[in-house]
This record gives structure tokens, C-alpha cells and sequence, in this order.
């Protein structure tokens, strides 16, 4: 973690791969992900093969069935794996999954531009189609004022179906 900010992050990083390979690029995420997080957790949508290295990334790695896309791996992670009350110790949390590339510039420097901020949540891409504008779901950063709210927790606890059947 940055020793220069004392800003407690925990980052779920979500990869799949039918034959259960780890690519290169995902190291890269997570290294850059080990510089400004204090916990990283990988859960992975399928079953890894032997000879990956995500434990010299990772405090946590998770392995489950396919289901649910990401969204059924941050839902199960956050309430099966942690609880309410383990995520209150956390100032942000990551959300970030593998189809995308990056970071193409220092996690550090994105980290850094964003704590000068005022948001309660934040992305890396903003999609504007003109009538309706979203931040693209492969990484999410949500803040203390978020992740303390009990409706945001019973969303992913209620709202995510966990085992919703991957077309993958």
C-alpha cells in the first residue's frame, strides 16, 4: 500500500477464464492494485488451474461456480466471504474485473487525482450516450459515505442473484 496515504482500501478483482488461466495483464492489475489497497481480494468465476501467482497479489483468493457474472462474485465476496461489519473498516472499496485492460497509467496517480475529490463513488469510464450516462461497471470505486449505508450492502446482499445462470 502507498505509505504516503492512510486511505484503508479493499479491492475485489473478478477474472474468469473457461480453461482457468491467469493472463499477464491480470498481474499487472493487481500489482498496480497492491500499491494503493491494503486488502485485495481475487474471486474467480470457475475453477484455476495450478501454477498461477495470485497469492503474491492477493490476501484472499476465492475460486466459484460461474454464476452470476461479476456482479454474483462481488454479491457472494462481500456477503459470504466478509460481512457488514468487516466492510464498515474500509474507507473505499474497488470493484474491477478483468475485460478490460490497464492500468495505462500509475494506479498511485489515478488514486491520487481522485482522493483530491469530492464524490461519494467514482469510475474509471463515464458512458454518455446523450440521454443517459453511466460508469461502464469493470471498475467501480465506491467511498466511506456509500459503503456505510446498509442499503448499499442489502443491494448486493437482496438485489444480485449469486447463482443467476452465466452464458459463459
Amino acid at each position: 500500500m502507498d505509505q504516503k496515504t492512510k486511505i484503508e482500501r479493499l479491492c475485489i478483482f473478478s477474472i474468469y477464464d473457461p480453461e482457468g488461466q491467469v493472463d499477464e495483464y491480470i498481474y499487472y492489475w493487481l500489482q498496480e492494485f497492491r500499491k494503493v489497497c491494503k486488502y485485495v481480494i481475487v474471486v474467480s468465476n470457475g475453477h484455476l488451474k495450478q501454477g498461477h501467482f495470485l497469492e503474491q497479489y492477493a490476501e484472499q483468493i476465492i475460486e466459484r461456480v460461474n454464476m452470476g457474472f461479476d456482479g454474483g462474485a462481488y454479491a457472494d465476496v462481500l456477503t459470504n466471504h466478509l460481512s457488514y461489519m468487516r466492510i464498515q473498516k474500509f474507507d473505499e472499496i474497488i470493484l474491477c474485473n478483468d475485460t478490460c485492460y490497464g492500468p495505462f497509467i500509475s494506479m498511485a496517480d489515478i488514486f491520487d487525482e481522485m482522493d483530491s475529490r469530492e464524490n461519494d463513488f467514482w469510475g474509471i469510464q463515464l458512458w454518455d450516450e446523450g440521454y443517459a450516462q453511466w460508469i461502464n461497471s469493470f471498475f467501480m470505486v465506491f467511498r466511506k459515505r456509500i459503503i456505510t449505508d446498509i442499503s448499499w450492502f442489502k443491494y448486493f446482499e437482496r438485489r444480485i442473484d449469486q447463482m443467476a445462470i452465466s452464458m459463459a
